[in-house]
């Protein structure tokens, strides 16, 4: 399908490098991943600064906004885990493998 500049109605000409058609789903799966983890380290942070007096001397306005942002980011969060959560549906061997009990508490709980 090719694209087209709705100003100059001129097929625009892309680079490999800038469609998602070429990508695997791997690869789409950990930039989807990195991209959640990077927001949700920055919706800690913000959550973090809400509690600091700081906050507390910004505005009401600038305070309201802050509370919408982090509402944003959340539901930003939730976007992505779902896609992410898709990926691996479709995917199986994207999907994180459980992690192995350390072999002494398998033991124990036995005894």
């Amino acid at each position: 399908m090719n694209r087209i500049d709705l100003f100059t109605l001129k097929p625009i000409t892309m680079d490999k490098k800038e469609t998602n058609h070429s990508k695997s789903a791997a690869t789409v799966h950990g930039d989807i991943s990195k991209e959640k983890t990077a927001l949700d380290e920055n919706k800690q942070k913000l959550m973090d600064f809400r509690a600091t007096p700081a906050f507390q001397e910004l505005t009401p306005e600038h305070q309201q906004l802050l509370e919408r942002q982090a509402t944003a980011m959340d539901g930003y969060s939730q976007v992505l885990g779902q896609r992410i959560s898709i990926f691996e549906r479709d995917n199986p061997e994207l999907a994180p493998k459980p992690k192995a009990e350390p072999k002494g508490k398998k033991e124990k709980e036995e005894a």
